[in-house]
């Protein structure tokens, strides 16, 4: 069975078809669709974020970045700042610190690949190096076969 892989056609598709089900929901008077879309309009640039961390050619910076505004944008819409006496306003610019922080130390995706590729060449010029090892010995293995039975002629 193919493999389906998470792309933006998906994500797209899916915001289309959650979007399509609440206001099939609301013309049916289960709900107001009005209140939901605008208290949860900011998932979308939380799931939009999620699939530049999950699509590996786009920049994992400007995801996490959208998952922080998106998530920023919502707590503000869900009035979440406290929790339990704790002001998490507070706790954003420590928490953004040790995520730059923690970006300078993880290696980039770009040196990632660069290793990748110098890892893939090096076992390639490994399996030719013994290719060509394997071609001299048969090749040497041929020419005394020849040597033997030119000797008995």
């Amino acid at each position: 069975m193919k493999e389906m892989k998470f792309s933006g056609n998906v994500l797209f598709g899916l915001i289309l078809i959650a979007v399509g089900a609440i206001s099939l929901l609301s013309g049916l008077d289960y709900f107001d669709s009005w209140h939901i879309f605008s208290t949860y309009w900011p998932l979308v640039i939380v799931l939009v974020g999620v699939k530049h961390l999950i699509d590996h050619r786009s920049n994992t910076v400007f995801g996490g970045i959208l998952i922080l505004l998106g998530a920023y944008l919502q707590m503000e819409k869900l009035n979440l700042w406290r929790i339990h006496h704790i002001n998490i306003k507070e706790l954003l610019i420590p928490v953004l610190i040790i995520l730059v922080g923690v970006y300078f130390i993880l290696p980039k995706k770009s040196a990632r690949k660069i290793e990748e590729k110098q890892e893939v060449k090096a076992e390639a010029d490994s399996s030719t190096t013994i290719n060509k090892a394997d071609d001299e010995t048969n090749n040497t293995n041929d020419n005394m076969k020849e040597e033997t039975s030119s000797t008995h002629d």
